[in-house]
């Protein structure tokens, strides 16, 4: 999977794309602003322990490669030509940072009965996939989800109970 979608970026082109690094902190920046500091409707324990896996991570990353940055299974299709993947972001990052849509997805996934089953099943074939351990995928797709669960929050001035779900989940 990973040999084929993402690509190294040369150097002179890295300060084009945003990093994986710079999507939370901008993230967590908002949150903070919008709440005093606080974490407003989002539960602190899940936010802290996002901030720390994140930061975690990204410091035990391998060097960053151009990633999709919005894999998920609407934007996964099947052509003549084979699997494509479609609507790329674009930033820079260890390419396990993929799993997070992966895990999430699809929407209202976090709802539904036996969601930690459908988890471990997934995070074994993308350990696999990604050739990275079983805990690491769990941590990015946390760290992730958190992410985008600061982006819900920023969009709708709510909590998405089923990311929720996902990141306790996990």
């Amino acid at each position: 999977m990973g040999l084929r979608l993402h690509r190294p970026v040369p150097p002179e082109l890295t300060s084009v794309f945003p990093t994986v690094e710079g999507w939370a902190a901008e993230a967590v920046r908002k949150l903070r602003d919008r709440y005093a500091g606080g974490t407003g409707p989002l539960p602190v324990d899940v936010v802290g322990r996002g901030e720390r896996e994140h930061a975690e991570l990204v410091a035990s990353s391998a060097p960053p490669v151009l990633l999709h940055g919005d894999l998920h299974h609407d934007n996964v299709l099947r052509s003549g030509r084979g699997w494509l993947a479609i609507d790329p972001h674009g930033v820079l990052g260890e390419p396990a940072y993929e799993v997070g849509p992966l895990l999430r997805n699809p929407v209202g996934l976090g709802g539904r009965p036996g969601i930690r089953a459908v988890l471990d099943r997934r995070v074994a074939i993308l350990a696999e996939a990604y050739g990275v351990d079983e805990e690491r995928v769990r941590a990015w797709g946390r760290a992730h989800n958190v992410v985008s669960l600061l982006w819900s929050n920023e969009d709708a001035d709510a909590v998405n109970p089923h990311t929720l779900a996902i990141i306790r989940a996990l």
